[in-house]
């Protein structure tokens, strides 16, 4: 499901494949999405003016809808690329859409104004990939896997960040982030939800305390290459090397 840009109105996917709208005040339908995918619907986006919801499938297809006359705009985007699990709007007229194959994330950008397509695919975790969803800024994708770890990616290099998380036994039924991108909520098949804390801020405060030291020369050269040495334990001296 997600909400409108204004929060007025709420989109919703069901296993039919069927794409409903609702209106937030009142509770009632504000129209229905109609031809129906092959399969159960995974996720749904509005683009950021509202205007357009993007749809996903099991079938491995996306669908862009006129969210007020519930017209669908050209045909079906993607294909042969795994179920879709996630959506999302990145500018006007433009989405970034996920689709999941095995242990494959194949992420694609799509320019509703030109047509145009871009696909990328990622290679995620050990066994198949189980959830995926989208950062508020479109830039980072998390996943969640069989082998019950969460991972984060950069979409716009298409590199991951950092090591898995690993937090759960059993894999993870699904993954789902904060409005703010700070946190990162996983549910796994062990019933247990585990909040992910991505606030930067956090995270440098934490290894300073966990460190008790700043980077050395060498070792910021290893990870920031030829970005200028600077603390980031500012309370600490530089360690030069």
């Amino acid at each position: 499901m997600a909400f409108s840009p204004d929060s007025l109105v709420l989109a919703t996917g069901d296993g039919s494949g069927t794409v409903q709208l609702w209106d937030v005040e009142s509770g009632e339908p504000r129209g229905t999405l109609f031809e129906p995918y092959k399969g159960a619907l995974t996720s749904v986006a509005f683009s950021l003016d509202g205007a357009a919801v993007l749809s996903g499938g099991y079938d491995g297809t996306a669908q862009l809808w006129d969210a007020l006359t519930g017209e669908s705009w050209g045909a079906p985007l993607g294909g042969n690329v795994g179920n879709i699990y996630a959506a999302t709007s990145i500018a006007d007229g433009r989405f970034l859409v996920s689709g999941v194959r095995s242990s494959t994330l194949n992420v694609w950008e799509y320019d509703a104004m030109s047509g145009e397509q871009q696909l990328s695919a990622l290679t995620s975790n050990t066994g198949g990939v189980t959830s995926v969803d989208f950062g508020s800024e479109g830039t980072t994708l998390a996943s969640g896997g069989e082998d019950g770890t969460v991972r984060l990616w950069d979409v716009v290099i298409g590199e991951p960040l950092g090591i898995p998380l690993a937090g759960h036994v059993g894999e993870v039924h699904g993954v789902a982030f904060s409005p703010n991108g700070t946190t990162l909520a996983s549910a796994g098949a062990d019933g247990t939800i585990v909040l992910w804390n991505l606030d930067p801020d956090w995270l440098r405060v934490r290894a300073c305390s966990l460190a008790n030291r700043n980077l050395s020369t060498d070792e910021w050269e290893r990870f920031f290459g030829d970005e200028p040495y600077r603390r980031t334990c500012y309370h600490l001296p530089p360690v030069r090397s």
